[in-house]
Order: structure tokens, then sequence, then C-alpha cells
């Protein structure tokens, strides 16, 4: 009986103490921080393409918002297609897909775009962490 009691109190411990750190990783989410995404290394202008994450807010049954700048440090033209995923830890511990936002858009040469990513799925706010994917970059000529 006491082997038993003492196996739920470390279950109990065990709970608590991942209840802490996941409230601490919903708290670092919504933090205001820049983040460099990392780009393909293909086409050849994707070095001129710089993608930022400049703030985030997801967590504590917000509505998820997560803003990027898109910089063209080149002088042609690029087009880019990106997409954010925003996900839900489940009790089994797999990440569950709660909402999903593409972004295609085409840069100027030095220009910068900002983006303010979000979705209006179902289940959106029960969002804790997203991911962000750069799906395709085109080069393009000068524009006439």
């Amino acid at each position: 009986m006491t082997r038993d009691l003492t196996k739920r109190d470390l279950l109990r411990i065990g709970i608590v103490s991942a209840g802490s750190v996941f409230t601490g990783c919903m708290t670092t989410a919504s933090e205001s921080s820049e983040q460099q995404i990392t780009i393909p290394d293909e086409p050849p202008c994707a070095d001129d393409l710089q993608i930022k994450q400049i703030a985030a807010t997801v967590g504590g049954e917000v509505h998820p918002v997560v803003e990027l700048q898109v910089e063209n440090q080149g002088s042609n033209p690029i087009s880019y297609e990106l997409q954010v995923i925003f996900e839900q830890g489940t009790s089994l511990g797999i990440d569950a897909r709660t909402g999903r936002s593409t972004v295609t858009e085409t840069v100027d040469g030095g220009e910068i775009i900002t983006h303010r990513v979000s979705d209006n799925a179902r289940d959106i706010k029960n969002t804790d962490s997203y991911i962000v994917n750069v799906v395709a970059v085109n080069c393009q000529d000068e524009r006439t």
C-alpha cells in the first residue's frame, strides 16, 4: 500500500514539474524575440533573401500571431512562399496541428516586407507552438 502511494506521489510530482516547464515554454513563445529563418540554398538568389521572425504571440488561450520580416538584399525581385504551421501539444507528447497559414509574395530588390500571420481555424486558440517553413524561393529578372 505504501509503495503504491509513493509511485502516485512521484507521478504527481512529475506532472506538476512538466506543467511548470510547459508553462515556461508558453511564456517564452509569447515574448518578442528576433529569430532568423533558414532558407534553402537554392536558387542562387536565396542568399539575398533574409527572413526573420520579429515577434510572436502564442499560448495562453490567445489568438496566435507570428510577425515575419522579409528583406531582399539583392537588386532583382524574389518571389517566395512561406508556411506557418500552428500546433498544440497533446497528452501523448505528439504535436497536433491547430491551423496553417501560407504567405505568397514578391519582394523587390532592397525592399522589406512585414507579414502578420495567423489563422482562424476552430482550435487555433489552443496553439502553444508554431513552425515557419520556407516552401519556395524563385529568382526573377528585373521588373520592367
